[in-house]
C-alpha cells in the first residue's frame, strides 16, 4: 500500500461543521440502533468483534432518515452529490478494557470508494490491510478529520480504550471519486499520511 492508495485529510470540513456534527450526534434527538457486532449478522457478539450503535443516514443516494442533512455537510464540501452516496451511516463505538480490533472487511462486493469521517477526539484507530492481509496503515481518528479510500481495501476499525467513546460516519460513494477534489480540502500541511 503506498499513500497513493489513501488519502488521510485533516480540518476537511469547517471547525463550526466539526463542532455541529459532534453535537447532532450526541444529542437526545438522535437515534441509535444497537448493533451487536461491527461486522458480523447475528445478535450475539462474537469474540474477535465489539458492539456499536449505528444510524443509517443514507442509502442508494436516497435520505434513509430525517438526519440525512449530517452527511451532506461532509460530503457536499467535495463536490459528492446524494445521489454518488451508496451509504453513509453514523458509527458509535465504546470504550473496552482490552484492545480489539474488528474484523477485516470491505463494505461492498461492487467498485466503490470508503470515506470516514472522524466525528470526534478519540483512540481506536482505523486499520487498512495490504493485498497479503497484513497491516499497511493505521489512522488515528481526530476530530475533522477524513479518511479516503479505494473500497476493495481491507479495513476494520479498533475500540477505543482510552477514550469513552469513536463515533465516525462512514460512507461509501460510488465511482468516479476525484482525489483532487478532496486533496484540495486538505488542511494537514500534507497531502497523505
Amino acid at each position: 500500500m503506498t499513500d497513493a492508495d489513501f488519502l488521510m485529510i485533516d480540518n476537511c470540513i469547517p471547525k463550526a461543521d466539526q463542532a455541529y456534527l459532534e453535537a447532532m450526534l450526541l444529542s437526545s434527538q438522535f437515534n441509535w440502533t444497537y448493533n451487536a457486532n461491527t461486522n458480523y449478522d447475528t445478535n450475539t457478539t462474537q469474540l474477535d468483534d465489539v458492539p456499536q450503535f449505528i444510524h443509517g443516514l443514507i442509502r442508494d443516494g436516497k435520505p434513509h432518515t430525517a438526519f440525512a442533512k449530517l452527511p451532506m455537510a461532509v460530503a457536499g464540501h467535495f463536490g459528492v452529490p446524494m445521489q454518488q452516496i451508496l451509504r453513509a451511516k453514523a458509527n458509535l463505538m465504546f470504550w473496552q478494557k482490552q484492545p480489539v480490533i474488528a474484523p477485516a472487511h470491505v463494505d461492498d462486493a461492487n467498485p466503490h470508494f470508503v470515506f470516514i469521517y472522524y466525528v470526534n477526539d478519540s483512540d481506536g484507530d482505523t486499520i487498512l490491510y495490504n493485498d497479503q492481509g497484513a497491516i499497511a496503515e493505521r489512522i488515528a481518528p481526530k476530530k475533522g478529520r477524513g479518511l479516503l479510500f479505494n473500497g476493495a481495501t481491507p479495513h476494520s476499525a479498533t475500540a477505543p480504550i482510552a477514550n469513552r467513546i469513536r463515533m465516525v460516519i462512514n460512507f461509501n460513494f460510488s465511482p468516479p471519486v476525484d482525489f483532487e477534489k478532496f486533496r484540495a480540502r486538505d488542511n494537514s500541511g500534507g497531502a497523505s499520511s
